[in-house]
């Protein structure tokens, strides 16, 4: 799979994502409201509701890391496509935040730290699935815990407006970027 490729999976699995989260929240707001009434602003705010969406968005990732691009040949092409992937991933969310923000000034950070967000956790699935896959083990949910926890934790510390938090969350998931990309290019592939 080519770069150009796992970045438009990515932009795809985005995509898929906002329309899965946004069904799930209008089924929500018909099953959870008198006569389906509540604002669809407060109920994106349910808790319930953003754990589904980052685990729909990590789900999304993995299953395209998981039939594409975990299958190359090598472990710098894994890391390139994953990395492209969550470029992919992210440019659909920072196109979004950018049609939706009333003000420009707060919108590099918005979406630099969208970008390190999915680009993070894409890589986190990918080294995931190898380590599984090294000790062939098939587990999604091991897969995906990690990212969806960071990101959980991404998207919480938005909500509540806790700065520090998220300088913090931002700065564990490019510690995380790192050390997953990097531990995945020095360990040896083992032939299956």
């Amino acid at each position: 799979m080519k770069l150009a490729e796992s970045f438009i999976s990515g932009a795809i699995a985005a995509l898929v994502s906002l329309f899965l989260i946004e069904a799930v929240a209008i089924a929500m707001q018909l099953l959870f409201s008198e006569n389906g009434a509540a604002a669809p602003e407060l109920l994106f705010y349910a808790p319930s509701l953003v754990v589904l969406a980052v685990l729909i968005e990590e789900a999304a990732k993995f299953f395209i890391i998981n039939k594409k691009i975990s299958l190359l040949a090598d472990r710098k092409s894994i890391v390139k496509g994953a990395l492209a992937l969550g470029l992919g991933f992210s440019s659909i969310e920072a196109l979004f935040i950018f049609l939706g923000s009333p003000s420009l000034e707060k919108l590099p950070l918005a979406i630099s730290s969208v970008a390190i967000v999915h680009v993070s956790t894409a890589v986190m699935i990918a080294y995931a699935i190898e380590w599984l896959r090294m000790r062939r083990l098939r587990v999604f949910a091991v897969a995906i815990l990690p990212a969806a926890v960071a990101h959980l934790a991404f998207n919480l510390s938005l909500m509540r407006e806790r700065e520090i938090f998220t300088v913090s969350v931002l700065t564990v998931l490019v510690l995380a970027l790192l050390t997953a990309s990097m531990s995945m290019l020095k360990a040896k592939r083992e032939l299956a």
